[in-house]
């Protein structure tokens, strides 16, 4: 369910894809009402094998969007079973941008 704080949505755990069937979460924020707004997706760090949206390192998504932005962080799969999943994963990220850059026109 949405949260809504001074003119600002944030939504949790929002699923943003289901490769290979396993869910892969997002948190987005952006100002209430808006149309047109510049974006901001924080895709965390772990070189593909570590690492998650959350914690000490993590984007907050509402102070991006006080700040006027749509933004997003992003889980992605991990690429800890087999060194091939790494460049899928890739793949993965090109094409969720992708997908965002449609969204935005």
């Amino acid at each position: 369910m949405p949260i809504v704080a001074d003119n600002i949505l944030v939504e949790r755990d929002v699923i943003y894809g289901r490769p290979d069937g396993a869910a892969v979460l997002a948190d987005i924020a952006y100002p209430e009402g808006r149309k047109s707004i510049p974006a901001i997706l924080y895709v965390h760090g772990g070189r593909w094998i570590t690492g998650e949206r959350v914690g000490r390192l993590q984007l907050y998504v509402e102070d991006w969007a006080k700040a006027g932005y749509f933004a997003m962080t992003i889980d992605y799969r991990l690429a800890t079973t087999s060194p091939r999943l790494t460049d899928q994963v890739v793949k993965e990220m090109l094409d969720f941008i992708a997908d965002v850059e449609t969204i935005k026109r």
